[in-house]
């Protein structure tokens, strides 16, 4: 919101890079709630973790895991 209101423009998504990978599991939880109750700021919300244990809790409406494979990445 904060740069919203500095750029006086709304931002449409938000991006966490590995955002998340220091924090505990409750820590990932008490996060995702506050994100999940302010989400309604952004129309896209990207989250970027090599925990694949995020894709088990119920904050997500979708997943893509980005498998990679002989050098390659796939979807």
């Amino acid at each position: 919101q904060l740069l919203s209101e500095m750029f006086n423009s709304p931002f449409e998504f938000c991006i966490f890079d590995e955002g998340l990978q220091e924090l505990d599991s409750l820590g990932v939880d008490l996060f995702c709630q506050l994100l999940k109750n302010n989400i309604k700021q952004f129309e896209t919300v990207l989250i970027v973790s090599n925990d694949n244990s995020m894709a088990d809790l119920n904050y997500f409406d979708s997943i893509i895991t980005v498998i990679k494979e002989n050098g390659r990445s796939r979807i």
